[in-house]
């Protein structure tokens, strides 16, 4: 069961063949019911004289039947690669492939890794500087913000404040609620309500600064521009943005992505920047 999630979870919905985009289930609107049009297909054949048959693979039943030698395919496409002599065609390597490319193709959909910024490398193209900022992706990848994206970091990183400085209120709030009990520690909540009272005037001044008499126009048409501005991100993801824990989580993921393939990816971008400056 754990495999057979595996597979749909990675699947995107869709054929794993390159050139199919069928959706492996769908709801028919006729009857009200989902319909399953996906087949799981072995990469290594599960039984001798199929394609691609492997004898060290059928001999373990766990690799034969695991994650490792599966995939989904339409019915058309399972049919194509497992008929007499197609695995002359369709090798092993060329379906484990599909698959692969497949997957790939599922994480950079999914990946959220661009919603924390990332970093920017400025370099000069004749006398004008350039700007690129990128990300690692969750496969150990660079790449690059598109101007969409950059838009949302700004605006995650705007409402990422703001509620840092809602819950740093809450909490001082929290500490300054009743009489406290020696009356020695009043100068605790004096301090306390002093910091309240210089976090309200930052926010008043961030906020609601530009704003006409009255104050709160321009502080809510900024709130609601900046959430209209992020439809994909999650409040759980802004309160991530800058975290410490996060970065070193990135770090983590990126395993493959090596100084020196980072700095071969931006040479990379660099050169086809002049290139694009010089046409």
């Amino acid at each position: 069961m754990l495999t057979i999630k595996q597979l749909y979870g990675y699947s995107s919905n869709e054929c794993a063949h390159p050139e199919c985009d069928r959706t492996l289930i769908k709801l028919d609107v006729n009857t009200g019911k989902h319909v399953n049009y996906s087949e799981i297909a072995h990469i290594h054949g599960q039984k001798p004289g199929a394609e691609r048959f492997l004898q060290e693979v059928f001999d373990d039943k766990k690799k034969l039947h695991g994650f490792y030698n599966l995939l989904l395919l339409c019915g058309e496409h399972h049919t194509q690669i497992d008929q007499e002599g197609a695995g002359k065609v369709y090798t092993a390597d060329v379906v484990r492939k599909w698959k692969h490319d497949h997957m790939l193709k599922y994480i950079a959909e999914t990946d959220r890794e661009w919603v924390f910024g990332g970093q920017t490398i400025n370099f000069w193209v004749e006398d004008e500087q350039v700007s690129l900022s990128y990300w690692i992706t969750e496969n150990g990848e660079l790449k690059f913000h598109t101007d969409e994206q950059l838009l949302q970091t700004a605006a995650a990183r705007d409402l990422s404040l703001l509620f840092g400085q809602l819950g740093s209120m809450l909490s001082i709030l929290d500490q300054t609620t009743g009489e406290p009990a020696d009356p020695s520690h009043q100068t605790f909540n004096d301090g306390y309500i002093r910091m309240l009272k210089k976090y309200a005037e930052e926010m008043k001044s961030s906020w609601l600064g530009t704003a006409p008499e009255g104050g709160y126009e321009s502080g809510l048409h900024r709130l609601y521009s900046n959430l209209k501005q992020c439809p994909d991100i999650t409040l759980g993801e802004l309160a991530d943005v800058g975290s410490e824990k996060r970065a070193m989580r990135t770090t983590l993921i990126i395993g493959e992505a090596t100084p020196e393939r980072i700095d071969e990816a931006l040479l990379s971008a660099k050169d086809d920047a002049a290139k694009r400056r010089g046409e």
